[in-house]
C-alpha cells in the first residue's frame, strides 16, 4: 500500500518499530534515470539489509521508489531501490559525502560516497555522470536526512565547473 509523502518527500509514517526491531524508514520517490545505484552484488542483494526491509519493501512499495532505512538496533542502515540494496554497518561508517559538478566542458556529475575505515576505504553509493538542478533537487530530501541521520559525519561538497 503507498502512502502519501510530506513536505520533504518523504512517506508519512516513517518510523517503523517491529517487535524487536527499531526501524527507521524513510521513502523517496524513484531514482532517476541517470542517477545509479551502485550495489555491490551481481542479484542487488547486499548481505547486511535485515529480512526485515526486504519484507517491509515488498508489502508497501510497488514502484521501485528508493528507501533509506536505518536499524540503531541492529547497527545498520541502507537504501533500497528495486531489487537493489545497499547496507553498511554504523560503526563502519566513517563519514558520507556528497559532491556535485556543474557542467563548464563536460556534463558535470553528481556522487554520494560512503567512507569507511582505511581496508574499505570509499564505497561510490549514487552517482550520475551529468549535473541538472532538477537532479540536485532530488537529492535534496535524502541529503536532509543523511544530515540528520549522521550530524557529524555527514558532509556536502560544490566542486563548482567541471574543466
Amino acid at each position: 500500500m503507498d502512502q502519501p509523502e510530506n513536505k520533504l518527500g518523504v512517506v508519512a509514517g516513517s518510523r517503523h518499530t517491529a517487535d524487536t526491531t527499531d526501524m527507521e524508514w524513510h521513502r523517496h520517490s524513484r531514482l532517476p534515470m541517470s542517477v545509479k545505484l551502485h550495489y555491490p552484488a551481481p542479484v542487488g542483494r547486499h548481505p547486511l539489509t535485515p529480512i526485515e526491509i526486504r519484507q517491509r519493501y515488498i508489502r508497501e512499495v510497488s514502484d521501485s521508489s528508493l528507501v533509506l532505512w536505518r536499524s540503531l538496533a541492529q547497527g545498520r542502515f541502507g537504501f533500497r531501490a528495486g531489487i537493489d540494496e545497499l547496507a553498511w554497518e554504523l560503526p563502519q561508517v566513517r563519514s558520507i559525502e556528497f559532491s556535485f559538478c556543474r557542467p563548464a566542458k563536460g556534463g558535470g556529475n553528481i556522487v554520494l560516497c560512503v567512507h569507511q575505515p582505511q581496508a574499505r576505504g570509499v564505497q561510490l553509493a549514487f552517482s550520475s555522470d551529468r549535473f541538472e538542478p532538477a537532479l540536485l533537487d532530488w537529492f535534496r530530501p535524502m541529503l536532509r536526512l543523511l544530515a540528520e541521520m549522521f550530524p557529524d559525519r555527514f558532509a556536502e561538497r560544490d566542486d563548482g565547473y567541471d574543466t
